[in-house]
């Protein structure tokens, strides 16, 4: 029976891709980065505003979002009516041209943050009168988890650091091995340092040798 299999191996046929048991729709992004599916509109990145030729997959529950055969954004299928389903992450680069915009942008306020996060865009938008600091703090979650961010965003909000730069430091400090971090620099003298005061008498002196040369 072994041997008669392995010759019938050979004829068989390759094993057909299981197809994708999705709903397929058309659609076309607007002008607020939103592609609309049934009676819901969910976001995609800034860049593919004004897009035509968008391609939804609807799940059962989750749909996908394809421009140019790439998916461009997934979201949780939403049940409900007239929904708009947003993901932060999507408006950053855009914001980021435009920090003032950030107190009107309903992505960011309808976004779930955790209370450091709500406080750090406080102090920094009443500090420096704009949301740069916490756009480049939200762009962070492109490259560290959600929670590795949100325990530097409250140790920045504890020593009242309110810049991305200074979240970036906590970052490094947790996930960088401890053998590449540098060592301390100590600035211990064991004893004071006493420079003398200058003394200009030779300066003098040569001054009177040019007076007797004249």
């Amino acid at each position: 029976m072994g041997e008669r299999f392995l010759q019938e191996k050979q004829q068989l046929l390759p094993i057909i891709g299981t197809h994708p048991c999705a709903r397929k729709v058309r659609a076309s992004v607007n002008s607020l980065s939103l592609v609309n599916f049934e009676t819901n509109a969910y976001s995609v990145p800034t860049r593919y505003a004004g897009r035509k030729d968008a391609q939804i997959n609807a799940y059962v529950n989750h749909i996908e979002i394809n421009i140019d055969g790439n998916c461009v954004a997934k979201h949780e299928r939403s049940y409900e009516k007239l929904q708009e389903i947003f993901e932060v992450d999507h408006y950053l680069d855009e914001l980021e041209r435009k920090p003032r915009s950030i107190q009107h942008a309903r992505p960011v306020r309808r976004a779930n943050l955790p209370p450091s996060y709500q406080e750090f865009y406080k102090r920094s938008l009443s500090k420096y009168g704009h949301g740069k600091e916490f756009i480049k703090l939200l762009k962070l979650h492109r490259e560290f988890t959600m929670e590795t961010v949100e325990r530097a965003v409250a140790s920045c909000v504890k020593e009242q650091l309110y810049t991305a730069d200074s979240v970036r430091h906590y970052l490094y400090l947790m996930t960088q091995p401890e053998a590449t971090k540098p060592a301390p620099i100590k600035y211990e003298m064991e004893q004071s340092v006493t420079v003398k005061a200058p003394t200009f008498s030779p300066y003098d002196q040569l001054l009177q040798k040019g007076r007797y040369i004249h």
